[in-house]
């Protein structure tokens, strides 16, 4: 999502750069892997903590991510909007702990914010699992309904 609202003073930060914004509790398994994967990538990382009681906030503070603790309050919105309002780039990427970005994938997206076209991307996933053979399912939406193959 490209921000741009006149809230903020937008023009103090890299143009294309980007901010990763999470929301996390009791994550340490899977939240190096999720980091690593977008050094050199993002410029900023927020990330805000409903209550973990394991290392996952040491970890997020070793790769320098600015941690705000908020309790969970049985509401996923809450803790995503509040990484989103303190996002400073001009980018925001939103992840979940367990996901990654591959590093072959970088360059095109330094490539697409950095190019003024654009307001929003759409992004393919891949998701992996143990039954990769069934990856061309289709998948059936309220009623039914085929949505996409």
């Amino acid at each position: 999502m490209k921000i741009s609202t006149p809230k903020y003073n937008w023009q103090s930060y890299n143009f294309g750069s980007i901010s990763l914004c999470m929301i996390m509790k009791n994550e340490e398994k899977v939240l190096a892997r999720c980091l690593n994967s977008v050094q050199g990538l993002v410029n900023e990382i927020i990330i805000v903590d409903t209550g973990s009681t394991d290392n996952s906030i040491r970890i997020a503070e070793a790769y320098g991510a600015k941690i705000v603790e908020d309790p969970w309050q049985d509401d996923f919105a809450r803790p995503r909007n509040l990484s989103l309002e303190l996002a400073r780039g001009s980018w925001i990427l939103i992840l979940d702990p367990d996901e990654i970005i591959r590093p072959e994938d970088h360059a095109e997206i330094r490539r697409s914010t950095n190019n003024n076209d654009f307001d929003a991307f759409w992004v393919t996933t891949r998701n992996y699992g143990p039954y990769t053979y069934k990856m061309d399912y289709v998948f059936s939406g309220p009623g039914g309904d085929p949505l996409r193959k």
